[in-house]
């Protein structure tokens, strides 16, 4: 059907086990993608990974909780398109491609998503923040991110 391979992080052949430790960290963060990946992708899933469940939530909820309440309320995809914003490096060009979307749709999406947050999502460290939440709902809640 499909397979998930995550490469680790180049090493001395000596050094090989780490690598593979890390790679299988990758596999086990959150819910299997199909494809080939890098340590890298799956970094911060890892490391939050390591956090209660309910700590996990918290960020997730304080973070994107009105995101997530318009989406179900809605039938929106709010929190799918800021986790594409933000993979894509803050393009909405990129983002519109990916999600399969006119530019202008994503434009208005991020646009509702500043208004709901009450803060400019590209502004200072709110990325990284929101990379985080985005994180911890792939660990609780993959299904909020399905489009």
């Amino acid at each position: 059907m499909g397979a998930s391979l995550v490469v680790g992080p180049p090493v001395e052949l000596e050094d090989a086990s780490e690598t593979v430790t890390r790679a299988r960290d990758g596999m086990t963060a959150g819910p299997l993608n199909v494809g080939a990946t890098t340590w890298r992708t799956s970094s911060v899933d890892q490391l939050l990974a390591r956090r209660p469940k309910g700590e996990i939530e918290t960020i997730v909820k304080t973070s994107l909780g009105p995101l997530i309440e318009w989406d179900r309320t809605h039938g929106t995809h709010l929190v799918t398109t800021l986790a594409s914003w933000l993979s894509h490096g803050l393009s909405v060009t990129a983002t519109a491609r990916a999600m399969r979307v006119r530019r202008q749709t994503a434009h208005e999406r991020l646009a509702r998503i500043e208004r709901l947050l009450g803060y400019d999502p590209a502004v200072g460290s709110e990325p990284a923040h929101l990379a985080l939440a985005v994180a911890g709902v792939r660990i609780t809640h993959p299904d909020l991110l399905a489009e």
